[in-house]
């Protein structure tokens, strides 16, 4: 049975070439069933809701900044072309996140999925968030023959990296049971593979135990992750010698992120060293 779990795994990325690129990082996430937020005994020490602290999920962090529950906005999102939910009241809601390490979190992908109760995937949603400070929710929609492993394709909508514009689709293909949780994008452009990320890892169980002895690894995951997206950026600039793309204009449905991290600040502050006067 799918439940709330910590996901030791591993991090991979390729670009194809030429030139190409790619690397591998052992990451740590959390698979948070949306239910046990909230409950007096939902989530087991030192994981917090909605309160700073060592590790913490706050409410406000996921799909936009109110305080209103991340399955009340998921709710609200997650409609059928008759504008009906396709939450059911027998469904699951799970997310696949790194929380908040002392207050400070940056997600470039939240997986949201809604279960059946025999853990087959009814219907997902991913929000994207980019350095800029931006943000973008790709409703998967609902799936008719609901399996441990679902596939949908989507044009791609926010501006993620400066070495890449913002044409293409992307593919998703995510696979969830009790022991494996298996999530793969690629991005095609002009009928070409460009891009595949995946993590894929093994769930255990979300207690006390096995909190505190995944704890280094969780913080590691947090604090390292824009270090070393700012680390790979330097090597394609500077080692591999790509173009950068300049930020485009902001499409439809791209929404300012709820969960900022630093580099969108040295963002901002290059933006307004560029605009002062000489």
């Amino acid at each position: 049975m799918i439940q709330s779990s910590i996901v030791p795994g591993t991090l991979q990325h390729s670009r194809s070439g030429p030139p190409s690129h790619s690397f591998n990082y052992g990451h740590t996430m959390l698979l948070i069933e949306l239910s046990d937020l909230g409950k007096d005994h939902g989530l087991p020490w030192p994981l917090n809701h909605n309160k700073v602290g060592i590790v913490s999920i706050h409410d406000h962090k996921y799909l936009d900044s109110s305080t209103a529950t991340i399955s009340e906005k998921l709710g609200k999102l997650l409609l059928d072309s008759n504008s009906n939910s396709i939450i059911e009241s027998t469904c699951k809601l799970f997310m696949l996140t790194t929380p908040s390490v002392l207050g400070y979190t940056f997600n470039p992908a939240v997986f949201y999925l809604v279960l059946t109760t025999d853990g087959k995937i009814k219907a997902a949603a991913v929000e994207v968030n980019n350095t800029f400070g931006e943000s973008h929710l790709y409703l998967l929609g609902a799936n008719k023959s609901p399996g441990t492993t679902a596939s949908y394709r989507t044009e791609k909508r926010l501006h993620v990296s400066p070495f890449l514009d913002r044409s293409g689709n992307y593919k998703f293909v995510l696979t969830i049971t009790d022991q494996v949780i298996d999530f793969a994008i690629t991005l095609c452009q002009m009928n070409q593979q460009i891009i595949a990320s995946r993590f894929i890892g093994t769930p255990v169980p979300l207690t006390k135990n096995n909190l505190l002895k995944s704890l280094p690894r969780i913080v590691m995951s947090v604090a390292l992750t824009e270090l070393r997206i700012l680390g790979q950026a330097q090597k394609l600039f500077f080692k591999i010698r790509l173009p950068i793309f300049q930020k485009p204009v902001p499409l439809q449905g791209t929404n300012n992120s709820p969960s900022e991290g630093f580099i969108s600040k040295i963002n901002v502050l290059f933006d307004r060293l560029r605009k002062s006067p000489k």
